[in-house]
């Protein structure tokens, strides 16, 4: 049961689509028929005064199950914050505050940078802080990008990877009364 209800929702996304298109059928089977021979019913058949209403509400059926396979439903960002791990739902200056020393210093180098690039790369974040190894200067930056304090565009042609202070976070940053003192290291 579990792998025709992984078929049904990989191959049509909505499961309900199916599901109507195979009741429509099923109706407009019905009322088009005498008699209908299941296994477990014998002679089962629509009445006559509810043929053209079985027709009807099969053909709806068949409406429904269409629009729902070419329109099926918009997946919204997360709604149930109960699921997003609890710094995600903090402010940005209780994130900010919760990050460790290479992380602040990240930060602090790309808004120094940002202000006057549109962008930097990752290969020159990954030289600057060279103490760091590639993979861990990769992971810190992601990181800062899905606390919301950076975005990042690839480049064409796999040239790398941008990244800069988020705009919205931008304003806080400068604002912020420890910024570029006490937990920022030097990035000399």
């Amino acid at each position: 049961m579990d792998k025709i209800y992984a078929w049904l929702t990989k191959k049509f996304e909505h499961p309900l689509s199916p599901l109507f298109f195979f009741f429509g059928a099923l109706l407009i089977l019905l009322a088009m028929s005498n008699k209908f021979d299941v296994p477990f019913l014998k002679n089962f058949a629509i009445d006559p005064g509810f043929r053209s209403t079985a027709i009807f509400i099969g053909v709806a059926c068949f409406v429904l199950s269409i629009i729902l396979y070419y329109r099926p439903p918009k997946h919204s960002p997360v709604t149930n914050l109960a699921s997003l791990p609890p710094e995600y739902k903090d402010s940005m200056d209780k994130r900010f505050g919760e990050l460790s020393d290479n992380q602040s210093s990240l930060l602090h180098f790309l808004q120094q940078q940002t202000d006057a690039h549109k962008g930097i790369l990752q290969s020159r974040v990954e030289r600057e802080f060279s103490y760091l190894s590639k993979s861990e200067v990769f992971y810190r930056l992601e990181h800062l990008r899905l606390l919301g304090f950076l975005e990042n565009q690839k480049l064409e042609g796999g040239a790398g990877t941008l990244y800069k202070v988020r705009k919205s976070y931008k304003g806080n940053f400068s604002r912020r009364p420890d910024y570029g003192r006490e937990k920022l290291k030097s990035v000399t």
